[in-house]
Parts: C-alpha cells; structure tokens; sequence
C-alpha cells in the first residue's frame, strides 16, 4: 500500500492507492449519495446513483467502485454529475408507488432523502406500476415488492454476511423482483433476524407490526399490560440524556403510554444465566454435544430449517424474553389475582425473530403464551410519536417490583460475547467458545470439542438486531459503548443485596417446578425437569 496525490474538487489530498473514490471522499469528508452501497456490504455498482466525474474519461464513473489512481482528478458535483444523478433517481421513480404520506418509511426513506437532495419536485418520467402482492406470510417481517428498488442490500446481506441466502433476484427485465425463492418468507430459509429490514432503503422490507395488538390491549378496560424491557431496548432511547436517568424516563413514558406495569428483563437474565451453566455443566458430565445457547432466536431458527442435525445441540433453555413473559405472567397471577386470559405481556427488544419466537405454539404454557407481543425499538417511537410523548416533559419512575433493575451488567448479555463473557464472570467452567455470526455452523465440527458455542445472528449482538432504531452498523457498534454505560445502573444494588432479592424472588415464584423455562425444539420433546 502507498500513497498517492488526487484532486477531488480541486484540492489536493493523499490517499491510498487501495482506496475506492467512495471511500477517500468519506475520509475527507465529502459526502457522496448512495443507493446499493452500505458501511457494511462490498460493492455492486446496481444504482448509478454515486457517480461522478474524472477529467480524462468520457463518461462517468460509480465512485463505489473505481480505484483510486496516481494524479486523478475528481469532480464529485459538478453540473453534469448532478444532472446524471438526478436522471437516475427520476427513472426509479417512474414506477414507484405515490403513497409516502402513509408509508411506514416516510421521513426515514432513502429515495425520499434523495429526491429532496437532488431537487425532485415533479415526475418526469411515468412508467408501469408493479402490481405484486404484500408478503403477510411471516409474524415477524413483511415484504412488498412494488416499493423495491432492486438496489440489492438485502440479497447481499442476506447470502454473504447473515450467509443464510433466503433472498435473490428472480425473472428479468421490468418483472425482475426479489424475494424468497418459495414466493413465501414464512416457508423460506428465512430467519427472521431482520438485518435486511435494516439495510432496506425503501418501505419494501419492514417488520410485522404489533401495535394495532398493543394498543388494543391498552385500550381493553378488561386487561392489564405489561411492558418487559431488554436492555438492548435501551440503548437508542433517549440518547441526549444521561446514561443513569434512561431507566425512569422510559418507565415515565412507557406508563403514560397506559402500560400498568413495567418490569426489567434483570431478573429474567440472571436466571437464564444459572439455568444456562447448569445446562453446560450437566452435558459436560454426560459426556454430551456442545450447547448452542437458545438465546437468540433467529439462531434455533436456522438450526431447525437447515441444520436439524445440530437440534441435540440447541439449549433447552428458553430465551429471557421468553422467561420474563413467565416471570411476569406468574407472579400477577400469584400476587396480584390476575387471570392469564386478562394479562398481556408485551416484550420490548429490537429484535425482529422475537416476533416469531412469540407465536410459536411450542412456547403455549396452559394456553397461553409467555408473551404476547413484541415491540421493537422503532415500533415504541412511533408509540412515543403518536401519543404526543415528549422527553423534556417526563416524569421519572422506577420499574415495578419486584422485577427491578437488579443488575445492569447483565445487559452484555445483549452484546456478541457476551454469553461467553457472563458465563466466565459467573464461574462456569468449560471450554466455551464464541462464533463470528451464522457461517460458524458450516464448519461445526470445529467447534466439536467445546462445551458450549455462543452464536448470535445479528453481527454485533441484540443491539444490532433488525428492530433497531439504527441506520448503519457504525453506528450499531457505537451502540455497544453505550450500553456500557446503561450497565453501571442508578443506585444500582450490592451483589450480595441483589442476590438476596433474587433468592426471594426464585421462592416466591420460580417455585421447584421448572420445567415451563425449557423450550420445546422441533422434532425434539421437553425435557422432563423437576
């Protein structure tokens, strides 16, 4: 690698020869619109959109991909560039639906960013209109092909970083779409770990909404609703405040809202965490397979649709999210005389497979489920937008007991590494190892010898799940300092006071019986536990 002498607007700066125009004009600050291209995906040159102009060539060249030459000479928005662009934009439009005012992307829409930077005030241009149908076969994402603008992130993300290849280009020409190749998401290899609703530009790909459910529920006299809250939730809510003070304004918000109860996800980690190292321990005793923890969803949904033989592998333990629905469920129905038929409990996490975890009908505890919706981070700030919800005018309270923020470091259970990590801080002795995303799976057998293998599907853990209010995986890895600061707490309890709570907690309504914190794997039957 050397260095090299361009202009780009003329000025001169130094780059490397390894660069692409793309990335030396992201160094030095020049911002140069995309469409195909993302922080986190190799080139594909789809949308013309980068385009720009070297003096010597003819025509113009996408910035994406063109390397970086000794003496060049760029122009990044001259008139010809601008023009070029805008052109582009316009034939995209052509057939694109008019309905921003009530799509769910308006104000967050790519191509409705673009039209506004490059000044498209009218369409030129008036093409055919798809005419496909909405995708509604999957609980947690939706797909409507007529808003796809065929850029092919979500292919790319889909085969080459998740590596689970449910999306591809089918047909050619104007019926060219992409989507599963069954037509369906639900009967695909489809995960539903939501990273291509992340990196979507357009409405085309968006997660299944729970909120008609939700509010109902809030609006139903007869029920009462509780709210459990991951704290990877957390990390994008309320980013201009303090650290400490995120805890009391979401319950502030989250009870004006018309929530009656609104508890941690804490507790449900801190048992997931000892039912965990119990399960190493007792496979490592019987001599049996490495356990690939259940904690992420989209995960055993891999396992089950294309590596069943790996199912004797799968944790029977339940995800937290899982677990706190029970917690929350049992102890209103101990406590506080409550029917599971009036309860509904809804999670709180940005993670899209959560959905789909939810109305699995293995999940059913005496007819019911553990829970009963799931809101991602984006859903609770358009719940927040609707209700006229304001950070400066919040009220701060304190999650209901008894399931409180007793430890707030467990939140790095929300982070890839952090299974691993809490394991070890918690003396559970083994071989345990981590996995670099879902392609850990095609070379299993190198992990054979361990005791436990952590795999989360979304690249930096929960945080970066496909429900997240993020817009690049820059910024989902900033997530994580930030998380870090959430995991100091406010007043956070001494250990020895904190597990004295949870022993009394784990009286009251854990009870003996364990067995309902145990998952029911496809083709797999519960395990018997006492």
């Amino acid at each position: 690698m050397e260095e090299v002498k361009v202009a780009v607007n003329g000025t001169t700066y130094s780059a490397r020869n390894d660069q692409t125009i793309l990335s030396l004009c992201r160094d030095i600050g020049i911002d140069i619109p995309t469409l195909c291209s993302a922080d986190c995906l190799d080139t594909r040159e789809n949308c013309r959109i980068c385009v720009v102009e070297v003096v010597g060539k003819a025509r113009l060249v996408p910035a994406c991909s063109t390397p970086i030459a000794p003496g060049m000479e760029i122009w990044t928005h001259s008139e010809r560039v601008k023009r070029a662009r805008k052109t582009v934009l316009e034939l995209l439009l052509a057939n694109h639906p008019e309905d921003c005012l009530i799509c769910l992307k308006n104000g967050e829409c790519e191509i409705q960013d673009l039209a506004k930077e490059f000044g498209i005030r009218e369409r030129r241009f008036v093409g055919l209109k798809k005419e496909q149908g909405t995708d509604l076969s999957s609980r947690a994402i939706e797909r409507d092909p007529n808003k796809c603008v065929l850029c092919g992130r979500c292919v790319e993300i889909c085969s080459e970083k998740q590596d689970v290849g449910a999306l591809d280009y089918h047909h050619r020409g104007f019926d060219t779409i992409i989507g599963p190749v069954s037509g369906e998401l639900a009967s695909s290899d489809c995960v539903f770990c939501g990273q291509c609703v992340l990196t979507c530009p357009t409405g085309a790909l968006r997660e299944r909404s729970a909120l008609k459910n939700v509010w109902t529920a809030i609006s139903d006299p007869g029920k009462k609703v509780a709210a459990v809250v991951s704290p990877a939730a957390k990390v994008g809510l309320f980013r201009a405040r303090e650290p400490q003070t995120v805890d009391g304004l979401l319950v502030g918000a989250l009870k004006t809202l018309g929530f009656d109860y609104v508890f941690d996800m804490s507790i449900a980690n801190r048992l997931y965490l000892e039912l965990l190292a119990l399960e190493v321990k007792e496979r490592k005793a019987g001599g049996g397979p490495p356990v690939i923890p259940a904690f992420c969803p989209a995960v055993m949904a891999l396992v089950e649709k294309r590596y069943p033989k790996l199912l004797p592998f799968a944790s029977e333990v339940k995800s937290p999210g899982q677990i706190a629905g029970i917690l929350a469920k049992r102890y209103l129905e101990q406590k506080e005389d409550l029917s599971p038929r009036d309860l509904f409990v809804v999670e709180i996490k940005p993670c899209t497979a959560a959905k789909e975890e939810a109305n699995r009908t293995g999940s059913a505890q005496n007819g019911y489920q553990p829970v009963d919706g799931v809101l991602t981070t984006r859903e609770l700030e358009r719940m927040f937008l609707t209700s006229g919800i304001k950070e400066e005018k919040l009220e701060m309270k304190p999650f209901d007991e008894p399931f409180t923020n007793l430890y707030p470091c467990l939140g790095l259970l929300e982070t890839a590494g952090g299974i691993v990590q809490a394991l070890h801080e918690a003396g559970c002795r083994g071989e345990l190892r981590k996995a670099k995303g879902l392609k850990a799976f095609r070379d299993i057998e190198e992990f054979a010898d361990c005791d436990l293998l952590e795999v989360y599907a979304c690249p930096v853990g929960c945080i970066g799940g496909g429900g997240a209010n993020i817009h690049s995986f820059t910024e989902a890895k900033k997530h994580r300092v930030r998380l870090a600061a959430l995991s100091i707490g406010e007043g956070e309890k001494p250990l020895e006071e904190a597990e004295k709570a949870y022993a009394q907690i784990k009286t009251d309504i854990v009870s003996e019986k364990s067995a309902v914190f145990y998952r029911e794997k496809a083709g797999v039957g519960v395990r018997s536990r006492s």
